[in-house]
């Protein structure tokens, strides 16, 4: 089994697996796409809280095949402070997830932001069921803005990238990109730089 780091660098060289880094990163195909109409960020009521984990699942099922292998990476500002109901450690990660622990992975240091990371990992396969509680935390902003989480394929090098409001997926094929951004096209941020 390739490591975390290995396999990340073979698709993104350059970059962190941090979705801000990767969308300002210079040539890398990505998309962004809204949880609810006219760009709401938050859900206030069960519809919208339905629509938000439909549009998760609808999306995540066109970027990953059922259990696809893939990392889930967590990152957390090592300047983080943040309230006490907001989720803090990999440990609640795993309970939310489900899932083998998290390694640690490394840290970036983001000096533009005076910012410093620490990367942590864990080897998984796509499922949507299984992440819904944790998808749904990170849709609610419970995940903060000083963590954010990803999925990684390790084989198709697609980034599924989550956060308060909606979601950003990376792949290595613009054509890919394309084809994702006409079926989910109502999705899309008005905007012109996508966001």
């Amino acid at each position: 089994m390739a490591s975390f780091e290995a396999a990340w660098r073979q698709f993104y060289p350059t970059v962190p697996p941090l979705s801000y880094r990767m969308r300002d990163a210079e040539g890398l195909n990505w998309v962004r796409f809204h949880y609810l109409p006219e760009s709401k960020r938050y859900a206030e009521n069960d519809a919208e809280t339905a629509e938000s984990m439909r549009r998760l699942a609808d999306v995540g099922a066109a970027v990953f095949s059922v259990d696809e292998e893939c990392w889930i990476v967590r990152c957390e500002s090592l300047h983080a402070g943040g309230s006490a109901q907001r989720i803090r450690n990999a440990a609640e990660y795993v309970a939310l997830h489900g899932s083998q622990p998290f390694s640690s992975a490394g840290t970036y240091d983001d000096f533009e932001n005076d910012e410093r990371w620490k990367i942590h990992a864990s080897l998984s396969n796509w499922s949507f069921e299984r992440d819904a509680p944790l998808l749904g935390a990170i849709a609610d902003d419970l995940a903060d803005g000083k963590q954010t989480t990803l999925w990684f394929s390790t084989s198709s090098g697609r980034v599924y990238a989550p956060y308060d409001g909606g979601l950003d997926i990376f792949a290595p094929s613009a054509n890919w990109i394309a084809s994702l951004k006409a079926k989910f096209q109502m999705w899309l941020s008005p905007e012109p730089n996508g966001l």
